[in-house]
């Protein structure tokens, strides 16, 4: 194909749908709205509410969009909802949003420009803004620290960007800002339906390991997320820390079974043991929340004896049991005991 012209962009939008009977009208809209949309799929996740009517109604008022059900029409969870809609896909490319979400004037803009001018990417990344339902809601995520627009905030490399989203300080990208070649999916497997939270992270970092994602937009948002009452990061708040261990526990057996080389093996150990002490109750009387860190760290080490060759390992383990502390101090006090050596010959002399 001549990369001169313009290339024939479609993309299949997969919308999973729970409970959102008040937001996915717009969803749909806005992903119908942008030229390079071919299909639209809602996946139905046994709503309660009016969600399956609207759906429905969507379903008979375009072509475009097409209605899924999972067998009996069974609430199955946002993995198992993506999952169908990547198996009913038919476009070249993939696009996912949220069904309280929306999609802005030229969604895929961007991401269009790189496929167009690089036939090695496997994905495209955009910045994702934040559109707050009340002030209650826009309160509750402040108190998290979070910008407003999810974005990676600088250009990282294809090769680089696994290192980068594990190490956190660039950034990170959004389910609504993403789109990739259907092809991709092939290489890093469906969503882990395991996870109960998680399951987007996981899959990001899956494609970041085996494939190629390139920064599309970064400054400027494609899509909007909203933040409202309802949003599942907040709902299960308490259970966050306990379900990123079972996140990055499935990453680090995928990584495995992937075959990922030693150093990306290396590093999802280190998340996986970050994700673990920080599991441990914090509000723990300090001797027993200590002993419950080296608890850990041993059972860890037992269970994956080469992350003693980590750094971040033996940082952990310095900074459990103090000896990171008692360097520092040692370290500090030495120059101090040359000076003193250096003008008392006798203190020298002994």
């Amino acid at each position: 194909m001549d990369m001169d012209m313009d290339m024939q962009m479609d993309v299949s939008v997969i919308i999973p749908v729970y409970n959102a009977g008040g937001y996915v009208s717009c969803a749909v809209r806005s992903a119908l709205a942008q030229p390079e949309t071919g299909q639209v799929i809602l996946v139905e996740d046994g709503s309660t509410d009016d969600s399956p009517r609207v759906a429905r109604q969507w379903a008979e008022r375009s072509s475009r969009v097409s209605l899924l059900h999972h067998s009996g029409r069974a609430n199955r969870g946002i993995s198992a909802s993506r999952n169908l809609g990547l198996r009913a896909a038919r476009c070249p490319f993939i696009a996912f949003l949220d069904a309280d979400d929306y999609y802005l004037a030229n969604r895929f803009r961007a991401a269009r420009t790189v496929f167009e001018n690089d036939p090695l990417a496997d994905g495209v990344y955009d910045a994702v803004g934040t559109d707050y339902a009340n002030p209650v809601a826009e309160k509750w995520y402040r108190t998290l620290e979070r910008p407003d627009l999810t974005t990676i905030t600088e250009r990282v490399r294809p090769e680089e960007l696994f290192e980068a989203i594990l190490a956190g300080d660039k950034g990170f990208f959004h389910t609504s800002g993403i789109t990739v070649r259907r092809n991709l999916v092939n290489r890093t497997g469906l969503f882990d339906t395991s996870l109960a939270l998680g399951e987007d992270t996981a899959m990001w970092l899956k494609m970041a390991a085996v494939g190629r994602l390139v920064s599309g937009s970064l400054t400027e948002p494609v899509s909007m997320r909203r933040v409202h009452g309802e949003n599942t990061m907040r709902r299960w708040a308490d259970r966050y820390r306990n379900e990123r261990v079972a996140m990055a526990d499935a990453l680090l057996a995928w990584g495995r079974d992937a075959y990922l080389p030693a150093r990306r093996i290396r590093l999802l150990e280190d998340l996986l043991l970050r994700f673990k002490i920080e599991a441990i109750d914090r509000d723990r009387p300090y001797l027993a929340r200590k002993a419950r860190e080296l608890a850990c760290l041993g059972r860890f080490v037992m269970t994956h004896p080469q992350t003693i060759r980590s750094r971040y390992y033996r940082h952990v383990v310095g900074y459990t049991t103090g000896w990171r502390r008692i360097r520092r101090i040692v370290t500090g006090c030495l120059p101090r005991i040359r000076r003193a050596t250096e003008t008392d010959p006798m203190r020298s002399a002994t």
